[in-house]
């Protein structure tokens, strides 16, 4: 019958409603984690810079420790030389030197 209809009508205008109201809602939550997600990954790409920013400085200090400790080694190979040329100075002049029996 036409109530009945009409009640049906009613009925069904209200579930869609409801549910215009929930895919509203969806959308909101989409929108939002869309965004985090757009968030995260800004971030991962900052961390990712960041890391490669320290991993060229980790191996640029390598490079550099690298090089003081070559500059360490030939700076003691000089001292070491200018040690045995004073040894063998003295050892000419020792020589040199009346012997006293």
């Amino acid at each position: 019958t036409i109530k009945s209809l009409q009640k049906d009508i009613f009925d069904k205008t209200f579930q869609i409603e409801e549910l215009q109201t929930s895919l509203e809602i969806k959308a909101k939550e989409l929108e939002s984690l869309q965004e985090r997600v757009k968030s995260l990954y800004t971030t991962a790409v900052d961390k990712t810079s960041q890391t490669d920013e320290v991993q060229n400085t980790v191996e640029n200090n390598e490079v550099h420790l690298d090089e003081l400790h070559v500059q360490m080694q030939r700076e003691r190979i000089r001292e070491l030389e200018v040690t045995i040329q004073e040894m063998k100075q003295l050892e000419e002049t020792r020589k040199t030197l009346p012997q006293n029996s």
